[in-house]
């Protein structure tokens, strides 16, 4: 099994939310930093492969200091579990 640990604790923006989650998934370089990207790449088989199993740590924290941002990566994980159930990975939040 694919496993991946993202640590969010120290993210104070959505620069480095965005710079931090393009680096552990693995985007490409020339990868958007901003929400349609994100769910551009997380759905494209071709270009990024995402992991059987995402921990998130540090989700309350995001959720304080950005809340919309952290609402809107809760978001995207959910919608492509309902949409995409075939590449989706296990999300824990920790």
């Amino acid at each position: 099994m694919n496993d991946l640990i993202i640590n969010l604790k120290e993210v104070n923006n959505k620069e480095e939310l965005h710079s931090l989650l393009s680096s552990k998934l693995s985007f490409p370089d020339w990868s958007g930093k901003n929400w349609d990207a994100f769910w551009d790449l997380i759905t494209d088989t071709e270009l990024v492969k995402m992991p059987d199993r995402l921990t998130i740590i540090g989700f309350k924290e995001l959720s304080e200091k950005l809340p919309i941002d952290a609402q809107l990566l809760q978001r995207c994980l959910f919608d492509i579990k309902e949409k995409y159930p075939s590449i989706a990975c296990e999300i824990i939040y920790s």
